[in-house]
């Protein structure tokens, strides 16, 4: 049959189809059919290569697990060391100043020594242990006049108030002495009360330290509230056990005397430009204002027949420095007082037991350059044998002998940031400082054998 024939049998009327067209489409079928294979042969391919590297994958891994099985046998073999003695032990050291800590919980409030490690402070022989201060940076400490509380102030609205008997267990008790939606700026213990000044409110505030707690469960409850009608903040608020008075300094010129009571009796114009912190002496005989002046005031509490204040009268002055006065310390009889300059880094030691009424001057003691830098807080020990004294920007702490101001021992980096504050516990045995690393450190007195 003719092609042409074969045409019309399909019913196409064409004259004539060109034969070159039906190559082209076979030969593109031929490509196609061509390409899938080789598609299906590289997939073929890669299964392979993956099974492959399965099957090495899961040799490296048996290899890796028979070296650790023969590393942790090796290991657990015991070391036969001996030390000096032939005895044989593990390879292992301990320091015995460490050691030498109470013991403390990591869970609770305390830390030992043995968690800072990678603390300078920590291996230093006065070290003792650490308190976390639960957050806050502390600003302030003070020990309750019977001994049974130490308590500080923060950047929060509390006071806490530890109890004395729980501070080397490993969790020390405490509670919060909850302020009225304020933060003190500066506090102190009264006769089983404690007052504080109020930064926003611009308040002075007493509280009742309870020996049980009250029907809200509280240990404390609040006595009297006085507004301190003052325009700059208060650097120090003073007291002392039998005291019978406050006293609230603050950083202008002005200086208040109150009775424990909360009634204003006395406003004294120091006039030394700057107020920068003030003390006041055992039984609350003198005080003294330290400020921008190169002249420390000192003021007597007069009293009257019943034992309540009368007024306070400037009775002396201690002069000697040129530039100006940021510290001074009581010693336990009031008959002497320490006092430091930042800028020319001058230590003085006065005898004020003399008898000013007859223009007497006070003594100086001594007078010497501190060995260990700028002071900028002194403060004697109860015991009235050593004063600590404290760089608060380069974190040190230095003991130095009251009696003549012999350097006794100073602790470099004494914390990892800025040291605020320093107290002395009430048998002289220990130092507490605090400031911005939010801990409070307990430090050995260089004299006693704890």
């Amino acid at each position: 049959m003719k092609f042409k024939e074969f045409q019309e049998i399909l019913g196409y009327k064409y004259e004539s189809i060109n034969i070159w067209y039906l190559v082209a489409i076979s030969f593109f079928t031929i490509i196609i059919g061509l390409v899938f294979l080789l598609k299906k042969n590289n997939s073929n391919n890669n299964n392979t290569r993956s099974t492959q590297q399965q099957k090495q994958s899961t040799l490296k891994s048996k290899k890796q697990q028979q070296q650790q099985q023969e590393q942790q046998q090796t290991t657990n073999k015991p070391n036969k060391s001996k030390t000096p003695s032939g005895s044989t032990s593990p390879l292992t050291t301990t320091s015995p100043v460490l050691n030498s800590t109470p013991s403390t919980n990591n869970a609770g409030n305390s830390s030992s020594s043995s968690n800072n490690n990678n603390n300078n402070n920590s291996q230093h022989k006065l070290f003792i242990k650490t308190i976390k201060s639960c957050g806050d940076v502390v600003e302030s400490i003070k020990f309750s006049p019977d001994s049974k509380y130490l308590s500080f102030i923060g950047n929060d609205r509390n006071i806490k108030i530890f109890s004395t008997e729980s501070l080397f267990a490993k969790t020390p008790t405490f509670f919060n002495l909850q302020l009225p939606f304020d933060q003190a700026s500066a506090f102190s213990w009264g006769n089983k009360c404690i007052y504080a000044s109020l930064k926003d409110s611009q308040k002075l505030i007493c509280f009742n330290i309870l020996d049980q707690k009250n029907q809200q469960g509280r240990s404390y409850e609040q006595a009297w509230s006085v507004s301190l009608d003052c325009k700059t903040i208060i650097k120090s608020v003073c007291s002392e056990i039998n005291c019978p008075y406050v006293l609230t300094c603050g950083d202008d010129t002005i200086v208040k005397i109150w009775t424990t009571k909360g009634q204003l009796i006395q406003t004294i114009n120091t006039g030394q430009i700057k107020n920068f912190m003030a003390a006041v002496s055992p039984l609350g005989k003198y005080f003294g204002v330290a400020a921008f002046s190169s002249e420390v005031k000192i003021y007597e509490a007069l009293l009257k027949k019943d034992g309540s204040l009368d007024q306070c009268k400037r009775v002396m002055s201690l002069s000697g420095y040129k530039t100006s006065v940021n510290s001074i310390s009581f010693n336990n009889d009031g008959t002497k007082i320490l006092t430091s300059s930042i800028k020319d880094e001058g230590i003085k030691l006065w005898n004020i037991n003399v008898k000013y009424q007859m223009d007497v001057d006070p003594e100086l003691v001594y007078s010497i350059k501190s060995q260990s830098g700028k002071l900028d807080i002194v403060l004697i020990s109860p015991d009235s044998k050593v004063f600590a004294g404290i760089n608060q920007l380069e974190q040190t702490i230095s003991f130095y002998l009251l009696s003549n101001g012999t350097l006794i021992d100073i602790i470099q980096q004494a914390a990892h940031g800025t040291i605020n504050t320093i107290c002395w516990s009430p048998d002289s045995k220990y130092l507490f400082s605090g400031g911005s690393e939010k801990l409070i450190y307990i430090w050995s007195n260089p004299l006693v054998k704890n």
